[in-house]
């Protein structure tokens, strides 16, 4: 799950080569250790994967003349993407039956590791300071022009909702052999906690303490802590005058929950070094990290893949289609010849289905698991101070693994809906127009070309959509679209029916599905593989991780906590 709203975007050191798009490669060592950049990662194509690739398609994309958004089927503009926000996303709090915060947050930090869209933001601005609509503005910008009357924006006369185009292959001259504009990604295309460790060894070096293996944090009040910062790239997100945490990804303050997350792994690395020393004496510090990183990384593959995606896909669709095992010891089934690319769709759509999953107001829970207090998510993004003050940090800990999620449904908070990075405005951005904009922005195929890919009956007329959305739901459409060709992927593949046992209609799932499997095949070093370098007994130990260790483990005061942290005490 991707909060952009917008960023400043500096191009990365790697070397993008009129060939493939990424990073540039000599040589590789093969070695159990990951790169940073996931250089490498596939020896007979070493720069797959890496940071400023390309995203892959699902299907042919769907772009108008010379890459600009794509036109209705009529010939006229698509439904404005704020007007289908208020439309389709209304506000509703019906809670999820089984699922967590921490199940939506713990997905959003996934989404975060194998994706991050390299924004073409380096000049000018797409709306006013005073956020009105510009009618002259830098060539870059796919701005939102908010409608008339709209109940949100109109009062404060807001006019515009900023978004910036992605760089694609064509703007570095590469993967010239490509037909059409494909954009490149920012992070590298595997699970590897690379929003812990950072992508660059300029980055990496400031992160690391180089001492007893051990990442860089600072102790206050008792509690380890992300290193402050206030250079202007780092803090880019944190629009208060407060200092923000300098990690690995710049996304880390987007909201407290997800700021959590990553002092979790940043603190099981320590947790994973110390351990390692007391049984390891006589290791260096760089033997110390990269076990200690090497494991971290796995046990984050183990619970994303093992307990995280069994919640979100079904655990028997998930066995049925080899993306995760019964079998205990290595499973030994790289595929060289798979490409780790993600998916525009899996990151532009199907992941962001979960956006409408997120809770308004966060809960502070004690230890006896009652909540004492909540605080509005408007007022607590891009501020990490916040979870250092009071109590907050253990109350908001013990809150996501409590507090139910949103139902999966096309119902979205007004927070995330009208007050996404509010700062000191009145109103803030609205995260549903973003990912529709960014969606067509990509050139993401439609909805009625991608139910055809997964195996649904292509709808000839708006009543076909029947079979997997409900009536009131293709009434809307019908208002909106001219045409079933015209339906955006993200708004039809959201209002699909959820499959029992899933977090998704039949769309999204076959795209998360085939995502997901192809991440782990095409990963030589994955946890399951014997060239992780792992041993079977070390396999053995990390498949006894889960969420709910590594918040025991790490979180300094939490005495308590279901073995299951994405599942609702009562749905266990």
């Amino acid at each position: 799950m991707i909060f952009v709203y917008f960023i400043l975007t500096v191009f990365l050191p790697f070397i993008l080569t009129d060939d493939e798009c990424g990073v540039t490669v000599t040589k590789c060592v093969n070695t159990n250790y990951r790169t940073l950049s996931g250089e490498c990662t596939n020896l007979k194509n070493p720069n797959w994967g890496t940071p400023q690739s390309t995203y892959d398609r699902f299907a042919q994309p769907r772009y108008g003349p010379d890459g600009t958004i794509r036109k209705a089927v009529n010939g006229s503009d698509l439904p404005n993407a704020r007007l289908v926000s208020r439309m389709v996303y209304q506000d509703n709090t019906l809670p999820e039956k089984r699922l967590t915060m921490s199940a939506i947050e713990t997905g959003q930090f996934v989404a975060h590791d194998l994706s991050f869209a390299f924004l073409d933001g380096n000049t000018g601005l797409c709306c006013s300071a005073s956020q009105q609509w510009l009618e002259e503005k830098p060539e870059q910008c796919r701005s939102v022009k908010i409608p008339e009357n709209d109940p949100s924006y109109e009062l404060y006369n807001v006019t515009c909702i900023a978004v910036t185009r992605s760089h694609t292959n064509k703007d570095f001259n590469c993967s010239t052999n490509l037909k059409y504009d494909e954009q490149l990604t920012e992070t590298n295309a595997f699970l590897d906690l690379s929003l812990i460790y950072g992508l660059t060894e300029e980055i990496h070096k400031t992160l690391r303490a180089y001492k007893d293996g051990k990442l860089k944090l600072d102790i206050r009040n008792g509690q380890e802590w992300f290193l402050q910062s206030k250079t202007h790239l780092e803090c880019f997100f944190s629009l208060s005058t407060d200092r923000c945490y300098r990690t690995g990804d710049s996304r880390v303050d987007q909201n407290p929950l997800l700021t959590i997350i990553h002092l979790m792994w940043a603190r099981e690395h320590n947790r994973l070094a110390s351990k390692l020393k007391s049984l390891n004496p006589n290791w260096n510090d760089e033997k110390l990290f990269q076990t200690a990183r090497q494991i971290a990384i796995a046990e984050h593959q183990y619970i994303t893949y093992y307990e995280l995606l069994p919640l979100f896909l079904g655990r028997e669709t998930m066995l049925k289609n080899n993306i995760i095992h019964k079998k205990p010891g290595f499973i030994n089934d790289y595929d060289e010849n798979i490409r780790p690319h993600i998916y525009n769709e899996h990151a532009q759509a199907g992941m962001r289905r979960f956006h409408t999953m997120v809770q308004g107001d966060v809960d502070l829970v004690n230890e006896e698991g009652c909540p004492y207090r909540n605080a509005n998510l408007r007022d607590v993004i891009n501020k990490p101070h916040w979870l250092e003050e009071r109590d907050n940090f253990n109350g908001i800990t013990r809150g996501m693994n409590n507090q139910p999620a949103i139902a999966p449904d096309t119902f979205t908070r007004r927070e995330m809906s009208s007050f996404l990075f509010i700062s000191n405005k009145p109103v803030g951005a609205d995260i549903i127009s973003i990912d529709l904009q960014r969606s067509r922005i990509h050139g993401l195929a439609t909805y009625n070309d991608i139910r055809e890919k997964c195996g649904l009956k292509k709808a000839e007329t708006f009543d076909d959509f029947l079979d997997h959305i409900e009536p009131k739901k293709v009434k809307l459409l019908k208002e909106l679209y001219d045409h079933p060709n015209s339906v955006d992927l993200l708004v039809g593949g959201t209002m699909e029916r959820v499959k029992e046992g899933t977090m998704a209609g039949p769309t999204f799932n076959c795209i998360m599905l085939k995502q997901f499997y192809k991440t782990r095949k095409s990963d030589r070093l994955w946890f399951e593989n014997s060239q992780s370098g792992l041993t079977e007994r070390q396999l053995s130990e990390i498949r006894k991780a889960s969420i709910s260790k590594l918040f025991c483990d790490n979180a300094v005061g939490i005495k308590t906590m279901q073995k299951h942290g994405f599942l609702q005490v009562s749905k266990m």
